[in-house]
């Protein structure tokens, strides 16, 4: 399944659906599990705990996404800042 999908289904488990046929909607095509198979996954006894977690995990992915983001610009400033003296640095490595 691809981020998205999982992330709609995760969202309406956690806001509170329940009903399997609700959270097959969010199924594409595209995905290569059968929608029986799917199902039978989505089923079991999701606790109040089980939706604190899955929200604390959400937090932490959003968390750690920003922290890549910042770290991707540091380096593409650091890169660009650098681009004279890295690149007079490979002219004399690469032939």
């Amino acid at each position: 399944m691809d981020r998205a999908t999982t992330t709609k289904i995760i969202n309406a488990m956690i806001s509170g659906v329940e009903d399997i046929d609700e959270l097959l909607k969010f199924r594409h095509g595209k995905i290569q599990s059968s929608k029986e198979d799917l199902a039978a996954a989505l089923k079991g006894n999701l606790t109040t705990h089980h939706k604190f977690m899955l929200q604390t995990i959400k937090m932490s992915i959003t968390e750690k996404e920003s922290i890549i983001t910042l770290l991707n610009k540091q380096i593409d400033n650091h890169l660009k800042e650098n681009e004279l003296e890295l690149d007079a640095k490979l002219s004399t490595i690469i032939p």
